[in-house]
């Protein structure tokens, strides 16, 4: 779940309908909204005001060589850019690709998939490491080095003192300094990337580059181009030689991320890479030879898609020679309010920012389940220092879902032994509903088969437990 607190979005399109049509809708789900009709007013506005996202067509004036993209790259690395265009082309993807979009959308897009892929890409804008970053940047650990193998990186999620994490990070620690394929697994916004960067960070490869492929933002057909790279001529438009992904990674880390929605056929190009450590870009007949380590990160059971015959066993098993599985946030104990701690201190604004929370404040998150883990805590301080009229945070403060979980404790929360039976199957009812609706991310149909009943009757039981399924939505 993304909690919107006014995030600005930049819209470049020269259709007026489009514009209009599209802001309205994303103005309705929380963001505040700035269009633009060419590439030029879209530069000039981008190097004015912060934006938090950009959307931009392909074919407008002013864009005719990705001016926009390129200014976006360049001066603004950190927004995130989604492209959506009427004219798909291969070589304007793979260039848009190059150029650091996070999706690459057709007209007409729905708006629902549209707002799906504008709140992933706002979710892996914070989630992407600078290997340049010093430790003086980040207000948590700020004493801490970061040039040697000895530090950890300066990232909130690396924060934890249970015993599940202190088991990471152990993994973590006995890895690092091997060339060992890594597997991350665990729920979404359990900071996957955050471990990658930092078996990166301690392995001999640190002072080379950590490039981040996400497996969800290249479609199937440009997979081998935006990895392998492409030579002049190799197919319309391929007007020069172009250098992959993989090139830029070479004696440093390759992070796959959503490995598990690789298709089958780009599975087979990627095994093929990590066995022979080369690969040869389109159109050429030379192999190239590259020096990587694979990292790789999914929030699927890979076993069970091996079973099923929708991942590739031998891939599968060369990549999972070590599996670091991350415990989800409601498993870790204390370790939220660390968390929630720190991002407070990341997130203070002034010396009139909320400086503390109330005890009732951190009960609710004690007692609150985080279907978004980490990434969803980072939302809800963030949202609460922007909110809160008090230098202490309440319970008032915070989304509805938390401030219920204060008297909705969960069955690990209540001594049921403490309560009558009827609270005690109450309780347990409404966490099974909880569990359920995380697993099928608030879709109502699939989770009301999965438990046996009509979509009124999961509509009925919903209402009697105060549980809105669009809580749940990813």
């Amino acid at each position: 779940m993304i909690t919107n607190t006014m995030q600005r979005i930049l819209i470049a399109d020269d259709e007026p309908l489009f514009r209009e049509t599209t802001a309205e809708f994303l103005r309705e789900e929380g963001f505040e909204c700035l269009c633009v009709e060419d590439a030029n007013d879209a530069i000039s506005v981008l190097n004015e005001h912060p934006f938090d996202l950009i959307l931009s067509d392909l074919n407008m004036p002013g864009n005719l060589k990705f001016e926009l993209l390129k200014e976006g790259r360049t001066k603004h690395s950190d927004v995130p850019m989604i492209v959506i265009t009427g004219a798909p082309s291969l070589p304007s993807a793979i260039e848009s690709v190059r150029l650091g979009v996070t999706d690459y959308l057709l007209k007409p897009v729905k708006l629902e998939d549209l707002l799906i892929a504008v709140q992933r890409s706002l979710s892996q804008a914070g989630q992407h490491l600078k290997n340049e970053r010093s430790a003086s940047s980040d207000p948590v650990n700020s004493d801490t080095e970061s040039d040697g193998p000895t530090s950890w990186p300066n990232e909130l999620g690396i924060l934890g003192n249970s015993s599940k994490m202190q088991e990471v990070l152990e993994i973590v620690e006995r890895v690092a300094m091997s060339d060992t394929n890594v597997l991350v697994t665990g729920e979404s916004g359990t900071g996957k990337e955050v471990i990658a960067n930092a078996i990166h960070h301690r392995s001999h490869r640190r002072a080379n580059a950590m490039q981040v492929i996400d497996c969800t933002s290249i479609p199937e057909s440009l997979f081998e181009s935006a990895l392998f790279g492409h030579i002049k001529g190799s197919f319309t438009g391929a007007v020069k030689d172009q250098a992959g992904l993989l090139r830029a990674c070479d004696r440093g880390t390759a992070f796959i991320d959503e490995l598990g929605e690789l298709p089958l056929s780009s599975q087979a190009k990627l095994l093929r890479v990590i066995q022979e450590q080369t690969f040869t870009p389109v159109g050429d007949s030379q192999p190239i030879r590259v020096n990587t380590r694979f990292v790789c990160a999914t929030n699927r059971d890979l076993q069970a898609e091996v079973d099923a015959d929708r991942f590739r066993h031998d891939l599968y098993y060369r990549l999972a020679v070590v599996h670091i599985e991350l415990p989800p946030l409601r498993e870790r104990g204390d370790d939220v309010i660390l968390l929630a701690n720190a991002f407070l201190k990341k997130y203070q604004r002034s010396g009139d920012s909320p400086s503390s929370f109330a005890a009732e404040t951190l009960d609710c998150f004690r007692n609150y389940r985080w279907p978004g883990n980490i990434r969803e805590l980072r939302n809800v301080v963030e949202r609460s220092v922007a909110l809160a009229t008090d230098r202490v945070i309440q319970p008032t403060d915070l989304p509805k879902p938390l401030r219920d979980s204060l008297h909705n404790p969960q069955p690990e929360t209540l001594d049921l032994a403490e309560v009558s039976r009827d609270i005690a199957l109450d309780t347990a009812d409404r966490a099974y509903l909880l569990q359920l609706l995380e697993k099928h991310q608030g879709v109502i149909a699939s989770a009301a088969r999965q438990a046996g009943l009509s979509r009124q009757g999961m509509n009925k039981l919903l209402k009697r437990h105060n549980i809105d399924a669009n809580d749940f939505r990813r």
